[in-house]
């Protein structure tokens, strides 16, 4: 009886050893086999290691793939607190008609420039609710609604980073929140609307 659990035992580690020595090559990362297809950048790997390249979404023949699957519709571009001090701004400045422009959802890579390629990425997709540029296209005003989802995540954190590079650049802020009425947020832009364009 004891010879037969011996025998058994053996059996057992000898089975492991050989699915160990079969299994083991495509455990290893630098042993997997990919095939490329001719016609698509997706890698094939063992069905028990599925890990896909992500898609190079900046190549246009992938990136019209994924548009003709999917649908899109219109979005506000921004919401309705946000929006209702975009046009308290814009009735602001074209009071004061000095041919200043208010935009909405402002990219800050587009009005901001940095020699350092680290800086210049570190705030290239962040945007600014709403920028007011001068005359000639100049970033002179940056306004920052902060609603009540406003501070979720690491909402702080990008909100620092925005207010140190306007801050670099002398551009100013104002930060406005829903407890802000109309009178308000014009108080707010009138300290700023002396700045020199």
């Amino acid at each position: 009886m004891q010879s037969g659990i011996q025998s058994d035992v053996i059996v057992l580690i000898a089975a492991c050893y050989v699915l160990y020595q079969i299994g083991y090559p495509y455990l290893r990362k630098k042993r997997w086999t990919r095939k490329k297809f001719k016609y698509d950048n997706v890698y094939t790997y063992p069905w028990f290691l599925i890990r896909q390249p992500k898609p190079d979404l900046s190549d246009p023949d992938v990136a019209i793939k994924f548009v003709q699957a999917n649908s899109y519709s219109i979005r506000p571009i921004m919401n309705k607190g946000a929006y209702q001090v975009f046009r308290i701004t814009e009735r602001y400045f074209k009071e004061i008609n000095q041919g200043h422009r208010v935009i909405p959802e402002m990219c800050m890579g587009a009005v901001l420039q940095c020699s350092n390629q680290e800086g210049f990425s570190s705030i290239n997709s962040k945007r600014l609710d709403i920028g007011v540029i001068n005359q000639i296209g100049n970033l002179i005003l940056a306004i920052e609604y902060n609603g009540s989802g406003h501070y979720q995540g690491n909402a702080s954190g990008r909100d620092a980073v925005k207010r140190m590079a306007l801050n670099k650049a002398r551009v100013p802020l104002i930060e406005i929140i829903p407890d802000d009425d109309d009178a308000r947020i014009i108080e707010k832009l009138k300290r700023v609307s002396g700045i020199k364009n």
